[in-house]
């Protein structure tokens, strides 16, 4: 509007009133729309010279269907190019100001010039085309007062031409990469009028993009897994042209997996176990193995999970571990940090005869003799197990031999029965008793003599906590001496895991096969003295904390062995009609759960003991202990032991109810 409100006086004197009203309302319309290149915006006629279609003010605006604004002619003054049909300059009638433009470029229609009258963009014998590649006017228009106008003169060397937004690129083609898709295009048919200076691809879903010259684009950023189309524009001086369509074929980037985490090493004899946690992240594909690579010496071995062993290591060399995840790309980054260092070392040889009453057996004071069936034990060689190498008898063959020392009395072992322990040097006195305390429970004597040695027997209960402890003739306080978890039943068994166990592999719980883990789903509630049970088991491939698992155990040394981080102390699970397993979510007894125990707490909150008394929930906990069932009333107050599910019973037949653990 400044330009307009400038120039009106300096047109008002030169050219009169009328003049100047129309140039105003040019000015208003066109300064902003005007495309005609600024470098070839002149046309020429041989009567009265040149005609500018891009003035400093003003200007020609080619639509995709009609021209517009206005021309300065250098010797008559402006011309005015109106609208399309319909506007205020509509080419409707011969009376009215307007240059249409068919399909094909060519141009029909008046402009008008107050001084001259008429100009035809489609005389008899001439008209305008603009090529709609290039934007480059050709031919001839014919004005009814100074004849003919070339927009293409070569002497002088007169030129107009317009730029336009390019047209939309097709054959829009992707390929899926890393992270990325690589996307493939052909170049519009036209480019406006205007050098393409770009293209810019887009994708969707995420509206991610990148820019190039040409094709190909790569875009990066994507995530692997999941599935892209993408679109293209491209751009000239004017400004970006149409989105392509159709956009391209559908693509899903994938990656190599993350890095496994959590490596650690065991030594064996020439070889190592190496345990890990899977990656985060797959890439976008299932993993389909993965491979462990000591160094030195880059000896690899692979396999489908957590743990793998290396074999082939020299014993006495120390090593450390990497470990890659694979899958259908290939095999991803190698964990960081590496392993913690591990020597494998080469057992004893066997000796014609034992290593002694003391091999093997677990000692809180350094053994002082008897390790070797001949020979004295040598010098201690660490903190943590003691190995003595002894001569034996027959020829004077070696032997290694190992008196494991126990850490810590309260901290639970788990542990293949048979086990024993001495506890010389603990209880001063002459005779010693043994006490045994079964899953939390009081303790009872199991031995009373003058040994300070005692064998665990082998009959424990399965997946069972026990504590030892003894006394003495002189001392009657009960020391702890030893605390173990024996194995699982040969067979089915009801587990639980007391620690967190978000993306872990349950496989990983195991220290031996066992077959798949199961959870049991009640349809509906009979009673408690009923033989019969309504429901059906599901496989699972996670743990969560409060509820339990059926596992078959092939062999009876499987050790259910984990530890990480520390399960919650208050659980909430839900009780549908019938049968439910339930477990303690962490590694404390759980005790008086009759008051501790809420039934519906965020709605009818109850003790458990008050549900079992109101005939909702049934009187016991039942454990299935390898042979048949064990239970305790809740009115007795029994143990809730971490490691073990226990069967719980919801009597009413319509209504779920939840039971808060803590």
């Amino acid at each position: 509007m400044k330009i307009s409100i400038d120039y009106t006086p300096i047109v008002r004197i030169a050219r009169g009133f009328l003049v100047a009203i129309t140039l105003v309302f040019a000015l208003t319309w066109a300064a902003f729309a005007a495309n005609i290149n600024a470098t070839n915006k002149y046309a020429w006629s041989e009567t009265t010279g040149w005609l500018n279609f891009l003035p400093t003010y003003g200007g020609v605006t080619v639509n995709p269907t009609y021209l517009s604004g206005t021309v300065w002619h250098e010797r008559i003054g402006w011309l005015q190019l109106g609208a399309s049909a319909g506007g205020p300059y509509g080419n409707s009638t011969a009376t009215n100001w307007g240059v249409n433009q068919d399909v094909s470029g060519n141009l029909s229609g008046y402009a008008w010039s107050e001084t001259l009258g008429w100009i035809n963009f489609s005389p008899t014998h001439g008209g305008v085309n603009i090529n709609l590649l290039t934007g480059a006017f050709s031919g001839y228009a014919w004005a009814e007062r100074f004849g003919w106008i070339n927009f293409n003169n070569s002497s002088p060397a007169y030129y107009v031409s317009y730029a336009s937004f390019p047209g939309a690129p097709t054959g829009v083609s992707a390929t899926a990469g890393n992270g990325q898709a690589t996307v493939t295009f052909t170049a519009p048919a036209s480019n406006g009028g205007s050098p393409i200076t770009g293209y810019t691809v887009t994708s969707n879903p995420g509206n991610i993009t990148a820019s190039g010259s040409g094709s190909p684009i790569t875009v990066i950023g994507l995530t692997n897994g999941s599935t892209y189309t993408f679109t293209v524009t491209a751009s000239n001086a004017v400004g970006p042209g149409p989105i392509s369509q159709p956009p391209s074929n559908s693509v899903m980037p994938l990656g190599t997996p993350g890095a496994p985490t959590g490596v650690s090493a065991t030594a064996g004899n020439g070889q190592a176990t190496i345990t890990f946690t899977a990656p985060a992240s797959n890439g976008g594909s299932p993993i389909t193995g993965y491979t462990v690579t000591s160094n030195p010496g880059n000896i690899a071995a692979s396999g489908s999970g957590s743990p793998i062993t290396v074999i082939g290591l020299t014993n006495g060399s120390t090593y450390t571990f990497t470990v890659t995840a694979s899958n259908a790309v290939g095999p991803g980054p190698s964990s960081q940090p590496p392993s913690n260092s591990v020597t494998p070392t080469t057992p004893g040889n066997t000796i014609n005869g034992s290593c002694g009453t003391s091999n093997n057996v677990y000692f809180f004071l350094t053994p002082a003799s008897n390790l070797c069936s001949s020979g004295n034990a040598s010098n201690v060689s660490s903190n943590v197990s003691w190995n003595w190498t002894c001569n034996g008898s027959n020829g004077g063959s070696t032997a290694s031999c190992s008196a494991p020392k126990i850490i810590s009395p309260s901290t639970s072992m788990v542990s293949a029965t048979p086990l024993t322990f001495n506890f010389t040097g603990m209880k001063s006195g002459n005779t010693f008793t043994v006490y045994q305390s079964t899953g939390g429970g009081s303790p009872f004597a199991v031995t009373s003599s003058s040994s300070t040695t005692y064998t665990i027997p082998a009959t424990l209960l399965p997946n069972t906590i026990y504590k030892y402890s003894v006394t003495s003739d002189i001392d009657s306080t009960q020391t702890i001496i030893m605390t173990i978890r024996t194995q699982l039943y040969n067979g089915w068994n009801i587990v639980a895991v007391p620690y967190k166990t978000t993306d872990v592999n349950p496989a990983t719980f195991f220290e031996s096969p066992v077959s798949a883990i199961y959870q049991w789903i009640p349809s509906g509630a009979t009673s408690e003295s009923s033989d019969s049970v309504l429901g059906s088991y599901t496989t699972v491939s996670s743990l969560v904390q409060g509820n339990g698992y059926f596992v078959k155990a092939s062999n009876n040394s499987t050790l259910l062995a984990y530890s990480g981080t520390a399960g919650p102390t208050t659980v909430t699970i839900t009780l549908m009609p019938g049968w439910t397993m339930i477990a303690n979510p962490n590694t404390t007894n759980k005790t008086n759960i009759g008051t501790a125990w809420v039934v519906d707490a965020n709605t009818s909150p109850t003790s458990l003991s008050d549900a079992i008394n109101s005939g909702t929930i049934g009187s016991s906990l039942y454990w299935w202990n390898g042979s048949t069932y064990d239970f305790w009333t809740v009115a007795s107050n029994p143990q809730v032991e971490p490691w073990k599910a226990y069967w719980i019973l919801n009597l009413d037949k319509k209504l779920s109810h939840t039971l808060t653990i803590q």
